[in-house]
């Protein structure tokens, strides 16, 4: 949008260096964004920067300048001679190191030892982080889970005794044996509540009837 500017002034300072202060207020602000890392070493070029991406905004805003305070000078200037003598500077200082979107707008200008300064005003807006809610789903119940702990032998707290190792050791052997023969029966239920499911009780009993006369 076209800038629409109401300019007051000058005003006059004498100290500490002479100067002329044109205020400047925008009908309609169209703000020049910036987007910076980190906001506390925004500077002049980042602003000149985003005004050459701004080109015809600012091309507008420089004539009604000229246009609305040509009588104070002595003689007419274009947009190109000021454009050698132009100063940008930040009203005031930014503190906040967060990533941000900085939106400048220019509020006024400063004529001052043959320099033209104009002075932006800022609005930070913070980078914000969105986070997707994620839902959990309890995870399928599988085989290893439907084992039967009930069926484990319990540890023995029995303290060790090194009498006798031989016997420490087989002991250890009879009770691996006895868990590793649980964890096969377990097995072959399992399997045959798969077959009993798929094919019925009648089939297995019919097969087992034919190998018990085959081994007659």
């Amino acid at each position: 949008m076209a800038p629409s500017l109401t300019i007051t002034g000058p005003i006059y300072t004498k100290t500490p260096t002479v100067s002329y202060t044109f205020m400047i207020a925008d009908a309609d602000p169209t703000p020049i964004s910036v987007f910076s890392n980190d906001p506390t070493t925004l500077g002049s070029s980042d602003i000149i920067a985003a005004l050459r991406e701004n080109v015809p905004w600012w091309d507008e805003w420089m004539r009604q300048f000229l246009h609305s305070t040509a009588k104070y000078f002595s003689k007419p200037y274009t947009a190109g001679q000021l454009q050698t003598i132009m100063k940008h500077a930040l009203h005031g200082t930014i503190t906040d190191q967060c990533p941000a979107t900085v939106q400048l707008t220019p509020t006024s200008v400063m004529i001052s030892g043959g320099s033209f300064c104009v002075q932006w005003a800022y609005l930070l807006c913070p980078i914000m982080i969105e986070l997707e809610a994620v839902s959990y789903t309890e995870p399928a119940a599988t085989e290893l889970q439907e084992f039967n702990t009930d069926d484990l032998p319990e540890i023995s707290t029995e303290p060790l005794t090194m009498a006798n190792p031989n016997m420490t050791y087989d002991r250890h052997r009879i009770k691996e044996s006895r868990l590793k023969a649980k964890i096969a029966l377990y097995r072959v239920q399992h399997q045959l509540a798969k077959f009993y499911e798929r094919y019925g009780e009648e089939a297995m009993t019919s097969e087992d009837d034919s190998e018990e006369s085959d081994e007659a």
